[in-house]
């Protein structure tokens, strides 16, 4: 028991290896094609997950500019056109 709980605290417990975790996975995501809702609705859930773990961190790798245009690069070039032209009238 008392290893489990070693091996599991090691593995999940660190929260630098969980956020580097989930940049990976950010890494790794397909870009998702036009008209592809299911590949929408499963980087939509993924996102929620990414959300709630970063939210959870004293500090935040997960909310650095880098990652932001990484997680935006998934998407398909229309959106992606959509979002930079709103940045561009935000500024």
């Amino acid at each position: 028991y008392k290893n489990a709980l070693r091996l599991l605290q090691k593995r999940y417990g660190d929260p630098l290896q969980v956020l580097s975790s989930y940049r990976n996975k950010i890494k790794g995501w397909p870009i998702i094609k036009t008209g592809d809702a299911t590949g929408f609705k499963q980087f939509h859930n993924f996102l929620l997950k990414c959300e709630s773990i970063a939210s959870n961190q004293s500090w935040n790798t997960l909310d650095s500019p880098e990652t932001l245009c990484l997680m935006i690069s998934k998407f398909p070039k229309h959106i992606r056109d959509r979002w930079n032209r709103r940045l561009l009238t935000i500024r």
